[in-house]
């Protein structure tokens, strides 16, 4: 994550080749687990370096899940911030943002002794308009003020957890 974030600071994201490797990983022999590894690749233009021949049939599913679920974000991802500061805490907080709607990127690389939720304000949204997303398996709407000012609760528990949150614009009204 480090890499993407220190690459984005002086190119496009989209620009970036982020790519899903084998584990252990063949420089630090960390086992990162399948999910992880595709949100952190998602970021930029997703590549799969595994060797799909030694794959399980459960993780070759679920990475064709991933790439479906990548192709469809894809629209979304546009404008590029940085939500947190590194040093601030234990998260790892990325977001692009269209006209249409966001996607939220989320980390948690290490879990600390005393590790907190964070509340992520999002930006780059239309503070007007309403987004639908799926947050801790429920349906939610809230307006880009909200979603930008109030923001949006989030707990990841665990060593390399993450989650990708993706917010698209209500265009019917709504009552």
């Amino acid at each position: 994550l480090e890499i993407q974030r220190a690459y984005s600071l002086i190119y496009p994201p989209r620009a970036m080749r982020a790519w899903v490797t084998d584990v252990p990983n063949f420089l630090s022999q960390r086992s990162i687990p399948l999910q992880f590894r595709f949100h952190s690749a998602m970021m930029g233009s997703l590549g799969v370096g595994c060797d799909l021949t030694a794959m399980s049939e459960e993780n070759l599913r679920a990475s064709a899940r991933f790439v479906a679920e990548y192709k469809q974000l894809r629209p979304l991802m546009v404008a590029f911030h940085r939500l947190e500061n590194p040093s601030a805490n234990d998260y790892r907080l990325f977001q692009y943002a269209s006209p249409e709607g966001a996607v939220l990127f989320a980390f948690l690389p290490s879990s600390r002794l005393g590790h907190k939720p964070t509340t992520v304000r999002l930006r780059g949204l239309d503070p007007q308009a309403r987004y639908r997303f799926t947050h801790d398996w429920q349906q939610r709407e809230a307006s880009g003020e909200y979603l930008m000012n109030r923001g949006l609760r989030l707990w990841l528990q665990g060593d390399y957890a993450s989650t990708v949150i993706r917010f698209d614009r209500v265009t019917e009204p709504t009552g």
